[in-house]
């Protein structure tokens, strides 16, 4: 994703780079199928800021009631 803005007036604010990935994964054991997996990874850049980085594993898992 790309975003560009005004670089002057009342909308000012910095242009921006991102892209983002997500992996979600759900095994096929009939033990583990209330387990599911997802890892998120993502990168954010600033006009004139450092560029910031977000990696996040999800670990998700059901319990019936």
């Amino acid at each position: 994703m790309q975003g560009d803005t005004p670089d002057s007036g009342r909308a000012l604010s910095p242009d921006q780079n991102e892209w983002d990935l997500t992996v979600d994964y759900r095994p096929a054991a009939d033990f583990l199928e209330n387990l599911w997996l997802r890892v998120r990874v993502g990168e954010n850049e600033l006009e004139s800021e450092r560029t910031r980085e977000e990696f996040r594993i999800i670990v998700n898992y059901s319990i019936p009631f």
